[in-house]
């Protein structure tokens, strides 16, 4: 599928994969596996229900910095980063879904969030949806990120979709869904299905 960039800043993406399928990168082998067994693969993709609603939350998928060609073409974020360009390495624009890599190395996540809540407090993203599993939630990036937000605690284990296509994996730990950004109630409408939205006393 083809993708496009909608009103971005070139100098801030640069390497960004646009209009032009990315090269294959080949998955790393995973250093550690923890609550998540990848199998054959480590690349598993967010079902489509789980993704409409954070467009529907946000009004768009600007960016996806944790992606490829074959998540894109369910995500259909405007532009996107793949493993070669290495997301954690670019600025971020723009209205955000996020479902990070987990088996490089433990701690991942983390490093993912506390890129997301740098970018958001400078002003460059102004909306994000953040997707998680719970055992990292304890983690001081995403306590950071449910303060500034807000947490769908999700009310089952959120099945995964392989790389093919063809199968179906959930974690061995439940999911959270964290949001970032002004449309809190939208956030609490469209993702209120999955389980309860709770938010920080101010």
């Amino acid at each position: 599928m083809t993708t496009a960039a909608v009103g971005v800043i070139p100098e801030m993406l640069t390497g960004l994969r646009i209009g032009a399928q990315p090269a294959v990168v080949a998955s790393s082998p995973a250093k550690v596996k923890r609550h998540y067994d990848p199998g054959a693969t480590s690349d598993w993709y967010t079902p489509a229900e789980y993704i409409e609603a954070a467009r529907s939350t946000m009004g768009a998928i600007d960016l996806d910095p944790a992606s490829c060609a074959a998540a894109n073409m369910t995500v259909r974020a405007a532009a996107y980063f793949d493993r070669a360009v290495d997301g954690l390495r670019q600025r971020w624009h723009g209205r955000v879904w996020l479902n990070p890599p987990y088996s490089d190395y433990m701690g991942q996540a983390a490093e993912w969030a506390a890129m997301l809540l740098a970018e958001h407090q400078s002003g460059r993203v102004q909306q994000a949806v953040l997707l998680v599993n719970l055992s990292t939630s304890y983690q001081a990036a995403m306590q950071e990120v449910a303060r500034a937000g807000l947490v769908c605690m999700v009310n089952r284990r959120i099945r995964f979709v392989s790389a093919g296509g063809n199968d179906e994996r959930r974690p061995t730990q439940a999911n959270v869904i964290f949001y970032l950004g002004e449309r809190r109630q939208a956030f609490a409408e469209h993702f209120g299905r999955f389980g309860v939205v709770l938010g920080a006393v101010r």
